[in-house]
């Protein structure tokens, strides 16, 4: 077996450490090119996306719920349960159309409020009333 990958698989927590500390030198980036969009626009601009239009915007989405999803991970492996955003079931692998819909719902239950939120909290509180997390 390889050792360089013999290690990476070893070394868990440090590796999920070292994918965090990545994720938040990311996240300023990601801020400024969705500055200030909020749920109701993006869903606006994901219905009346055209061409590859709403696969970019799933792409957008997918990707920002696989960092919350990795720092779930991590707060999870640190033992930190009361950071946990949400609990995604193991065997379901969101993808950029269900996290479209989960928003999508979500936002027309509750459209003064979540509506006009950033796109990303918007989502978050989303998954988090989809997938609550059991004490």
């Amino acid at each position: 077996m390889n050792t360089a990958c013999g290690s990476w698989v070893d070394d868990g927590v440090n590796n999920m450490r070292a994918v965090f500390k990545v994720l938040l030198l990311s996240l300023p980036t990601i801020a400024l090119a969705q500055d200030h969009l909020t749920a109701n626009r993006l869903l606006d601009m994901y219905n009346n996306a055209t061409g590859n239009g709403r696969q970019e915007v799933q792409r957008h989405v997918e990707t920002f719920e696989q960092g919350a999803s990795a720092a779930n991970s991590y707060n999870n492996a640190e033992g930190r349960n009361d950071a946990v955003l949400y609990c995604v079931p193991r065997n379901i692998v969101l993808k950029g159309d269900q996290l479209m819909d989960i928003l999508r719902r979500q936002v027309e239950a509750d459209p003064d409020s979540l509506g006009t939120t950033v796109w990303q909290i918007a989502l978050i509180e989303a998954l988090r009333e989809e997938f609550p997390c059991k004490p």
